[in-house]
């Protein structure tokens, strides 16, 4: 999640600001559509780059998950029906664990999970706050075949009951006279050895999802539209509701936002369209040409970008949020001021293309990996184009005067304050630092090192200081001193405090 001033990130616990009333005037969709069939991981899918297709080459995604889901929607309540039917790898404990947002109690939405089956045996699900559970024996493929019918009503935006939502469920659930925002939408597979926090408990991201296929077939009433990080594979409409079908390989999520009265325009970054969705408000044609300028830069110094659509989509994330990556899409905050008055945010967010999307990472276990890569690649689009990057510049720093450790799961942090001061100031000074000692263009060359080896997989903090060092043999000692100095030495995050 990016914040594009220090003030931001250093907020503590959050509430999102009181929207406006339920949307009116729109018949609910009359039943749900049915559901599509299981994606297959093909490397010819047209949601790939060219880019993309060389990076799946590579990276053979075997053990992805496939998932095909279906849901009804209707904007006048912000109630979801959905389905889903997903392919994963079957699990060694006999458990299949996902996370589901809506269980989370702050949000009230009275989530339901029913009807689940695997192998199209039923199930008997357990649901523990943000966290689902089915039971699931090992089978002679490796592969599970779940399914499972959910249903909640997405909030208003700052409907919390008292209970201030944290940085990690910040208006991602939430609803406007216009506009419902769905980010963790649909039961999210966790692969083993990802954290399960059932509260969520932590500051910061949640997602620490593996890339695989994804096709979701959404119905609305007509009037509203559907915005995704996937390319739109279908789209018809019929007894006054509008059925979109969104779809994208490589991806280890899928946003929707779901909005009326909204502009949309597009421009090119290479091969790839950057479309840009937002209110009349909103200058949706700078917009698209900003972010294709910076999508550009951001591919020129560390890969091609893996898919040949990126959305920016204008939202309302409540005080102090910047805005919100998602594989293939970003949601930014404040593009009513124009694409000027959010660039580093949109900057930040973009970057996260490469550094989550693409190389992922458990957020909730190392936000060390990701969040310090974004601001920086933050810093470089903004240098390109002749802006400032102010945004850092604090740390951490204990008693002694001694950077703190940085290199902590979300749960370790005394505070949002303290969260945002490591991770978002501290952590990035180590690839301007090492930009300093071995050169900018070197550091960007590593780094690129690191997406081509890493696309589509998850890293590790220690496997990133690794390749770091590795690509720098002469200098091996310097990097491993820089990343002690600004990430901390590795199993530091065992004992933060350094005492």
């Amino acid at each position: 999640m990016g914040r594009a001033a220090r003030v931001a990130l250093a907020a503590a616990l959050l509430f999102v600001t009181l929207g406006s009333a339920d949307a009116a005037g729109a018949a609910p969709p009359a039943k749900s559509p049915p559901l599509p069939a299981l994606p297959k991981l093909d490397l010819e899918s047209p949601s790939l780059s060219a880019g993309g297709r060389e990076y799946l080459e590579r990276t053979p995604l075997n053990d992805a998950p496939r998932y095909a889901l279906s849901a009804r929607i209707d904007p006048r309540t912000g109630d979801l029906d959905g389905r889903m039917r997903a392919e994963v790898p079957a699990p060694e404990n006999g458990e299949l664990r996902f996370r589901m947002l809506a269980g989370l109690p702050a949000l009230h939405t009275g989530l339901s999970v029913r009807d689940a089956t695997v192998h199209g045996k039923k199930a008997q699900p357990r649901l523990d706050q943000a966290l689902l559970t089915i039971p699931a024996s090992r089978t002679g493929s490796g592969k599970v075949v779940v399914g499972a019918r959910f249903t909640y009503r997405v909030p208003r935006a700052g409907t919390t009951h008292g209970r201030p939502l944290t940085q990690a469920t910040i208006a991602l659930l939430s609803r406007r006279a216009d506009t419902i925002q769905f980010g963790h939408w649909f039961p999210v597979w966790l692969p083993p050895g990802a954290d399960s926090d059932p509260g969520l408990s932590g500051f910061g991201d949640i997602g620490n999802f593996a890339a695989g296929a994804i096709t979701a077939r959404v119905r609305v009433p007509d009037g509203w539209d559907v915005a995704s990080g996937g390319i739109t594979a279908d789209r018809h409409e019929a007894d006054g509701n509008t059925t979109v079908t969104e779809s994208g390989v490589g991806l280890r999520d899928l946003s929707l936002v779901v909005a009326r009265g909204v502009q949309r325009a597009e421009a090119r970054a290479g091969e790839v369209t950057v479309r840009a969705v937002g209110p009349p408000t909103v200058d949706v044609d700078g917009t698209a040409r900003a972010a294709a300028a910076a999508l550009q830069t951001l591919a020129d110094r560390f890969g091609p970008y893996p898919w040949s659509e990126v959305d920016v989509i204008a939202v309302s994330l409540g005080p102090d949020a910047g805005g919100m990556e998602w594989p293939g899409a970003v949601w930014v905050d404040g593009l009513a001021d124009g694409p000027r008055g959010a660039a580093l945010a949109l900057d930040h967010e973009l970057a996260h293309q490469w550094w989550h999307a693409l190389v992922g990472n458990d957020s909730i276990r190392a936000p060390v990996v990701d969040e310090p890569l974004a601001q920086y690649s933050m810093c470089v689009a903004a240098a390109t184009d002749g802006g400032a990057c102010d945004v850092l510049g604090g740390s951490g720093r204990d008693g002694a005067g001694k950077n703190a450790c940085a290199d902590r799961p979300t749960t370790a942090f005394a505070s949002a304050a303290q969260y945002g001061s490591l991770i978002y100031d501290q952590a990035p000074e180590l690839y301007f630092a090492l930009a300093s000692s071995v050169g900018a263009s070197e550091t960007d060359t590593a780094l690129r090192g690191v997406v081509t080896r890493h696309a589509f997989r998850i890293i590790t903090p220690v496997e990133l200081r690794d390749e770091l060092v590795s690509a720098f043999p002469q200098q091996a000692e310097t990097v491993r001193g820089l990343w002690d100095r600004y990430i901390g030495p590795p199993g530091c995050g065992l004992n933060p405090s350094g005492k």
